[in-house]
């Protein structure tokens, strides 16, 4: 059990987290929310608190949700961000978000919880998308495009260098 100033240094830290932060009982509710979160869901933290995970999901993935919940307080293990989890979160108002979580387990006397770090990743997604398009164009232009690096290591060839040249990438 945490002694008070341990509990208020832990409530200081989850609070300044960069990232949305919430811990969730066995039960599958809400016990804790930063500011960050409740700017990400678009909730008042209040509003939050005792409501199942699911409020934070959108309608056509809570089933699919409770399931998985269900399935990891079974085998509780850290999920770091980074891994891969990217989910969808739903806001207050419906609108739906690509999100990535970070899941930490903590078992008590009382009950074991989760705490899930989550961060909003549409940006990156969308600058993912403009990277692959630019990466489309570039492979899907007639004239020769060739990258280097500040090494003069060269780092890209397109088809149409390969054409021109003579070489490969593979062989650049």
């Amino acid at each position: 059990m945490l002694k008070p100033k341990e509990s208020r240094l832990v409530n200081l830290a989850v609070e300044a987290s960069p990232h949305g932060m919430l811990m969730i009982g066995s039960d599958g509710t809400i016990k804790l929310v930063n500011s960050k979160a409740a700017e990400l869901f678009g909730y008042p933290r209040e509003q939050m608190l005792d409501q199942p995970i699911e409020i934070l999901v959108p309608e056509r993935l809570r089933q699919q949700h409770a399931q998985m919940r269900e399935s990891y307080f079974a085998n509780p293990r850290t999920r770091p961000m980074g891994e891969g989890r990217e989910l969808w979160g739903a806001r207050q108002d419906g609108s739906e978000f690509p999100i990535e979580i970070g899941l930490t387990p903590l078992a008590t006397e009382e009950d074991d919880f989760v705490l899930a770090s989550v961060i909003d990743i549409t940006e990156r997604r969308r600058v993912e998308e403009a990277n692959r398009h630019f990466a489309a164009v570039i492979e899907s232009s007639d004239d020769a495009i060739v990258s280097k690096d500040l090494n003069g290591v060269i780092r890209s060839w397109n088809k149409a260098a390969e054409r021109i040249f003579g070489y490969t990438a593979e062989e650049m």
